[in-house]
């Protein structure tokens, strides 16, 4: 009966000594996969911005913030952006560059919703420490005029007033064609009463590099808005730009940009 009793005990020994090796297996595997998606760019440099405002950024902080955003695992659902990574450490930046390009990406997506939604909280939310802010666009519609005025030649107020003398106060007329073109020779009037040179780009043509804040539109559902571009990624295919109208920066797909006008000489 002894012999037979300490058998039992082994037996019991075992299973619990296996049960614990299970789950301590089960648990450094499970540290090892979150380590690696932690660590994936561990040996990679550590990015951050040394400048955030937007006025002051130069070639640098545009290259830095293309390099973070290359990182970043992004996708369009139903037209809109979204970022797969939740925090600053998955990818090796700073919390605050982060911030700052879920922040842009989440802007983007409000300009990208029809204004005629009534439900503004359809708007889809980013996961990322941003993910509770929904920007609410300036519903203004002199976005070419704010575009124009940004190149530094002309004043707001004579942007404005030739766009309202021309009975545009409602918005620069781009109408979309029923095959999905774009009429925008209006546009291009408007921009020729300020840019007797001025004409088109073609988003084919573009290089990477610094865009000189020339103004772009881009679609918005079935609408257009107006921004300066700032930067091009040729690896991602997005378009960094500032909204003066709205305050805000962004990030626009190459291929839902309209047209780029260029001052010419």
């Amino acid at each position: 009966m002894k012999k037979k009793q300490l058998i039992n005990k082994s037996n019991v020994t075992t299973i619990i000594i296996t049960i614990l090796m299970v789950v301590i297996i089960g648990f450094i595997t499970g540290c090892e996969s979150e380590n690696t998606l932690e660590n994936e760019y561990a040996d990679s440099e550590y990015l951050e911005l040394d400048i955030y405002d937007k006025y002051r950024m130069k070639e640098k902080e545009f290259k830095t913030m293309n390099r973070a955003i290359q990182r970043l695992n992004i996708k369009k659902v139903e037209g809109l952006f979204k970022i797969k990574e939740t925090s600053a450490k998955e990818i090796n930046i700073s919390p605050k560059l982060f911030n700052y390009i879920t922040a842009g990406f989440n802007y983007t997506n409000s300009t990208l919703r029809p204004k005629s939604l009534s439900n503004k909280s359809k708007i889809t939310r980013l996961k990322s420490g941003n993910n509770e802010i929904i920007f609410q666009v300036n519903d203004s519609t002199y976005c070419f005029s704010y575009s124009i005025t940004a190149l530094g030649d002309f004043s707001f107020n004579a942007c404005k007033t030739k766009q309202n003398d021309l009975g545009w106060g409602d918005g620069v007329p781009v109408t979309q064609s029923t095959n999905g073109t774009y009429d925008i020779s209006n546009a291009l009037s408007f921009y020729k009463s300020f840019y007797q040179n001025g004409s088109i780009i073609s988003s084919n043509s573009l290089e990477e590099g610094m865009m000189g804040g020339k103004v772009l539109f881009f679609r918005t559902g079935s609408n257009a808005h107006a921004v300066n571009a700032m930067s091009y990624d040729e690896n991602t295919g997005l378009i960094t730009y500032f909204d003066y109208q709205n305050n805000r920066a962004g990030w626009v797909d190459k291929n839902a940009v309209i047209a780029i006008f260029n001052k010419g000489n």
